[in-house]
């Protein structure tokens, strides 16, 4: 090469936004830089300074990085130009750099390291300090309190990943799971001090909690009544209880095993009702007091005593949901908790809670993926206070899912089916047996592809029980189960038996199913709704088709099989199709409803005694809801409260309470009897009698009235006439 000539090698660099970084080796004496975006400048210097893009000196930002011992830490250096390569030293034992710049590593123990980090790119290297301050793990302490009986459940809280935790000094009876899960059912009251440990590869951090188990209680509230109109009481207990009684009821109560006192009050006066509620380890008791009083004879009117609307809520298909399928339940707060099988933030469904006023708040809106989707089964609430259900759909698996969830609308999903032998798409809610255990059915699925009966704990473990063939065992069960008296587990089938229309059957919680009758036609077809035990002890249910009018049945069947049917709906005023369990009131008749028929078409209330006499109580016109697919629940104040799926301001469907008014006037002139109520303008009201209060059949007098005021006065003759026993039924 001569003297004088010119060679200059150009490297790429990278790209910083502006153009491309080119670096310069030269020969000779004149020097071309490059400029970041492609232009150059020349000079005759041979001692200038190359053109990086930059005034100012690089930087590396110093930094304080905090870990902890046995939980793996990254920190990534920061600068502002871009390196080609970074290095640090003085780095805690086990810990590297990336040439990238990435430090990471485990930390084995406690210290601060001072690490000198530097970055490199062609034309200079910058350096800075590093701080990085291991410290020791650390439990959260905490202070938990449980109840004698009542399932307890407490996950240790660490922050040094841990692999192994343990606890000494737990209740008896309490276990400690290497997840940290400490769990069992207090046996006895008293405090605790639990000390605990949490450890990981390099250390073991320890703490102490204190566990305080306490005595349950009994919510001790009075309630009243009324003479002659039907009176229901749930005890009401937080010590998750397997059975109730309850002595000095009034003459002709009873109180149910399930904590439900029920009777009609025959005399006025105030009765101290001793209740105890039990379980395996403790009964707790308390004192009520139940007040009934007579109807009042008076020359004058008393004054107007407002009622609360007809329709508690129209759902408006958007975040509240739409379209709910399955019944209420009351919980142990008093509230109504429920489920939309659509609408909702991802119109997949919701869960809602609604107290007797008509707030509603909506607790959960399913996504459609883990979650669930479509849940079309009601809630039960479990002995440890939390709701547990499914959902048609959704799930990791598209089929379903069965779910957790509190009353502030925490939601867990405990399973999701997979849609081989543990079935599919289950539309039914669960129940819960003395094991604690939740049972239930899917339609879909199983080893035969007709539907399962499965068993599931509260952690989420899932045991078939039984698969459907399809033929004489039945098929696609719908409905869910109901727990009899003899521990065994009562059921429908909508499809299969001997004549293809469905079956009753019974399941032991291991497995072993026989079945109880199969429905031909004529005694009704396809039920799609769980079963209800009666005071006699039998069972009575609803099928959704056959019957003298293809239109759906009630009946009632023993525990040995036995099928009665007691009642064929018409299609007409009175109803058809019913798809939902009836519900027992507390003078042992029962109430229910159909999707279809009655005055509009759009569905009925009605009720039924045990020798199958009907009454229809309320026809559905779409503006006051339609079709309902759930049953009613008879809450404790005596009315009754449901779900129609469709109709309402919106059409998504309505939440609607059903009762019976109080007298609250009665005068007496020449031969006529005036009733005198407080009503509420433009909602229709039914007077009722019947001559004996034992009976279960009651007779419609007149033709329901439209209230256009604050009072409703009937008037009835009694010349000549047997006594009577009146009640009025309001409608919307």
């Amino acid at each position: 090469m001569k003297a004088g000539s010119i060679l200059t090698l150009l490297l790429l660099g990278a790209y910083s936004g502006f153009g491309y970084e080119i670096a310069r080796l030269e020969f000779g004496a004149v020097n071309v830089p490059f400029l970041q975006d492609g232009r150059y400048s020349a000079s005759a210097s041979k001692s200038q300074t190359p053109v990086t893009g930059s005034a100012s000196a690089a930087l590396v930002q110093a930094a304080t990085v905090k870990g902890i011992v046995g939980v793996p830490l990254a920190y990534q250096i920061q600068t502002d130009f871009n390196p080609t390569w970074y290095s640090a030293s003085g780095l805690p034992p086990g810990f590297v750099c990336e040439g990238s710049g990435l430090i990471h590593g485990t930390p084995s123990a406690v210290g601060t390291f001072s690490v000198h980090v530097e970055a490199r790119d062609f034309f200079q290297t910058a350096s800075a300090t590093i701080i990085i301050s291991v410290t020791h793990g650390s439990i959260t302490p905490a202070s938990v309190q449980g109840i004698i009986g009542v399932p307890f459940g407490y996950q240790i809280s660490a922050d040094n990943n841990a692999t192994w935790y343990s606890a000494a000094g737990l209740p008896p009876g309490f276990i400690c799971e290497g997840s940290g899960l400490i769990h069992g059912i207090p046996r006895a009251a008293g405090t605790y001090s639990v000390h605990v440990e949490a450890r990981n590869l390099f250390e073991t951090v320890s703490a102490t909690i204190v566990i305080t188990i306490n005595h349950g209680a009994i919510s001790a509230s009075d309630a009243k009544g009324i003479v002659g109109v039907s009176f229901a009481y749930q005890i009401s207990a937080n010590n998750n209880p397997t059975w109730y009684s309850a002595s000095g009821l009034p003459p002709g109560f009873v109180s149910e095993g399930s904590g439900l006192i029920q009777g009609i009050p025959r005399a006025a006066g105030t009765f101290a009702v001793r209740v105890e509620a039990r379980n395996l380890f403790e009964t707790v008791s308390a004192t009520i007091h139940l007040t009934f009083s007579p109807g009042t004879i008076t020359g004058g009117t008393p004054p107007p005593q407002p009622s609360s609307p007809f329709i508690l809520y129209p759902f408006t298909g958007t975040n509240d949901g739409a379209n709910p399928v399955a019944p209420l339940v009351q919980a142990s707060d008093g509230n109504f908790y429920g489920t939309t099988r659509s609408g909702g933030r991802y119109t997949n469904g919701t869960v809602f809670k609604i107290n007797g006023n008509g707030v509603l708040s909506s607790l959960h809106s399913f996504s459609g993926t883990n979650d669930g989707a479509n849940p079309e089964g009601g809630l039960v609430q479990g002995r440890d206070g939390n709701f547990y259900g499914t959902t048609s759909a959704g799930g990791r698996y598209t089929n379903g899912t069965v779910f957790k969830i509190t009353g502030s609308g925490v939601l867990t999903t405990l399973y999701s089916f997979s849609g081989a032998v543990d079935g599919a798409n289950p539309v039914a809610g669960l129940v819960q047996g003395g094991d604690g255990s939740f049972y239930g059915t899917t339609p879909f699925a199983g080893r035969y592809a007709n539907g399962t009966v499965f068993k599931i704990s509260t952690t989420g473990v899932l045991t078939s029980l039984y698969s459907f063939s399809g033929a004489a065992d039945g098929g696609s069960p719908a409905a869910g189960l109901v727990l009899g008296s003899d521990g065994g587990l009562y059921g429908t089938t909508s499809s299969g038996g001997s004549f293809t229309n469905g079956t009753v059957f019974r399941i032991s919680t291991n497995g072993v199913l026989t079945g109880l009758h199969s429905f031909t036609g004529g005694d009704g077809a396809n039920p799609q709704a769980a079963l209800v035990r009666g005071r006699d002890g039998n069972f009575y249910g609803t099928t959704y088709g056959g019957g003298a009018y293809s239109s759906g049945t009630v009946f009632q069947i023993t525990t040995n099989g036995v099928l009665t049917r007691l009642y064929s709906f018409t299609g007409t005023n009175d109803g058809a199709n019913p798809k939902a369990a009836l519900v027992r009131a507390g003078d042992g008749t029962f109430y229910g409803t159909t999707v279809f028929g009655g005055s509009s078409g759009d569905g009925t209330v009605f009720q039924i005694n045990t020798n199958g006499g009907l009454a229809d109580l309320h026809s559905f016109s779409g503006g006051d809801g339609a079709n309902p697919e759930a049953g009613l629940v008879l809450a404790s104040d005596g009315s009754f409260y449901g779900t129609t799926s469709n109709g309402g301001q919106q059409g998504g469907g309505t939440v609607f309470r059903f009762n019976f008014v109080p007298t609250q006037a009665v005068t007496i002139s020449k031969s006529a009897l005036h009733l005198t109520w407080s009503t509420e303008a433009g909602a229709q009201y039914q007077l009722q009698y019947k001559y004996d209060l034992s009976s279960s059949k009651w007779a419609s007098q007149g033709d329901p009235v439209t209230a256009a005021g604050q009072t409703l006065t009937f008037t009835d003759s009694v010349t000549n006439g047997p006594r009577r026993f009146y009640r009025l039924l309001r409608s919307p």
